[in-house]
C-alpha cells in the first residue's frame, strides 16, 4: 500500500455519466491524508490490457473530492507489452500478477 488506509472495502452504484452500473473491486482510502486507492482485479486467461486499466483510471471520477489518487491492478494472466508500457510512465499506477502475489 503505498499509504495507510484507514477504511477498505469495495464500491458498487451507478455510474451516472455512462447511466450503467459500475463497480470497483478494491477502495482503501485515507480521509484525513484525502488519499484513496483504487483496484481491479481480473481472473481469465488471456492478457488484461490498456482499456481495462483505463476503465479503472477513468472510475476515479466515482469517488470525487480526494487529492491523491493511485491505482493497482491484479490480473491472473500476464499484462499486455501497452499495459505495461503505461504503467512504467505512471507513478500512480501499479500491476500485480498472479505469480507476483506468491513471490517469496
Amino acid at each position: 500500500m503505498p499509504f495507510l488506509a484507514t477504511d477498505l472495502g469495495l464500491w458498487w452504484g451507478t455510474d451516472s455519466e455512462l447511466k450503467a452500473g459500475a463497480d470497483i473491486d478494491i477502495v482503501a482510502d485515507n480521509k484525513l491524508e484525502n488519499k484513496i486507492l483504487l483496484g481491479e482485479c481480473k481472473w481469465r486467461n488471456e492478457h488484461t490490457g490498456i482499456a481495462d486499466i483505463q476503465g479503472l483510471v477513468s472510475s476515479s471520477r466515482l469517488m470525487p473530492g480526494y487529492e491523491d489518487y493511485r491505482y493497482m491492478f491484479f490480473s491472473k494472466a500476464p499484462f499486455s507489452e501497452e499495459a505495461r508500457r503505461l504503467a512504467k510512465s505512471r507513478d500512480d499506477l501499479e500491476l500485480v500478477t498472479l505469480e507476483m502475489l506468491f513471490q517469496n
